[in-house]
């Protein structure tokens, strides 16, 4: 969020335009850290089911 958008933000919600800036950068960290969670997890499963290397094969 830039600008002109940060500061009609911040007025509608009647704060500062530093506070919804920390606001936006506080969410992208927590979403970052939520993806991040999800694909160690995703990958996590994925080497659970792979096959394992057989000599039969």
């Amino acid at each position: 969020m830039v600008g002109p958008e940060r500061l009609y933000l911040a007025h509608a919600l009647q704060l500062t335009e530093a506070q919804v800036k920390v606001w936006f950068q506080n969410r992208r960290i927590k979403w970052r850290k939520h993806h991040l969670e999800v694909t160690q997890q995703r990958l996590a499963v994925l080497q659970r089911h792979r096959p394992e290397d057989r000599e039969d094969i």
